[in-house]
């Protein structure tokens, strides 16, 4: 299994917070939320109570007393009981070290991961001040990337698709229907033109043919429907959409297949 490593400032030990309110046990389990093996570049993951129990040591009762205290009491994270995701609030600070066109895609697929929309609005609205006083180019892309999964995941507008007066293949109903179920390379391909109103020139479908390839119509839909509702509808955006989905369903199907950890009981 290849490691990660998740840096973890010197100035940890010097915080106001860690050293005037942070008990040892404290300290304890806030190194663990930053450092587990299951945390993300975002710092936005999944974190059911009996893992980190199993992990720590502790009894799930334990467990959640420290998540509702960090929560409630430390304000440094954000818990959803729902899917038993875990933001820890500042980790962005110090997970991205130098940026750059990878690091950018790491934190739109770990985003797209994301199920409850919460946490993500929530880690946004936290690091504002942070992102607006930074130097950094990384700092200023990676708030765009935040940007644009905030409004992708507010409720979804009615899309009017326009009608081309020119094109009488799609005015007949019948024919829709046609075109939805189908889901050939062609169809596809004249599907984005049609709604988006930008060409998949040679280039373009080379590039995105791959992706499109293992992507259904439904998910299809889903991909133009938030480049159609994004500030700047483009190639960039939708090539993001769609290589992000692939990586979404890649990723569910691996965690699927893991593992699953043995939580024992005393007496077992």
């Amino acid at each position: 299994m290849k490691s990660v490593k998740r840096p973890v400032d010197t100035s940890f030990w010097e915080d106001d917070m860690v050293i005037d309110q942070l008990t040892p046990e404290d300290k304890y389990f806030f190194l663990y939320l930053l450092t587990n093996p299951h945390t993300s570049q975002v710092g936005i993951y999944h974190l059911p109570y009996k893992i980190a129990a199993f992990e720590l040591g502790y009894s799930l009762e334990a467990v959640k007393s420290m998540i509702d205290r960090f929560e409630d009491k430390y304000h440094v994270i954000c818990y959803s009981k729902e899917h038993q995701e875990i933001a820890v609030l500042n980790a962005l600070k110090h997970n991205i070290v130098k940026g750059g066109k990878p690091v950018e895609d790491c934190i739109r697929s770990e985003l797209h991961l994301v199920k409850d929309p919460d946490l993500i609005t929530k880690v946004y609205d936290h690091l504002q001040d942070f992102w607006e006083h930074s130097r950094r180019k990384v700092d200023h892309s990676i708030q765009q990337i935040f940007l644009e999964q905030v409004q992708e995941r507010k409720e979804p507008k009615e899309i009017t698709t326009p009608v081309n007066e020119n094109d009488n293949d799609i005015e007949n109903d019948n024919e829709n229907e046609r075109i939805v179920d189908d889901s050939s390379a062609t169809t596809k391909k004249s599907k984005i033109e049609a709604i988006l109103h930008f060409k998949l020139d040679d280039y373009k479908l080379k590039k995105i043919s791959p992706y499109l390839e293992q992507l259904g119509m439904n998910e299809l839909n889903q991909a133009i429907d938030r480049t159609a509702l994004a500030d700047r509808p483009s190639f960039a955006y939708l090539f993001a959409t769609v290589k992000g989905m692939v990586a979404d369903n890649k990723e569910r199907e691996r965690l699927k297949s893991k593992p699953k950890i043995p939580v024992y009981k005393l007496g077992e």
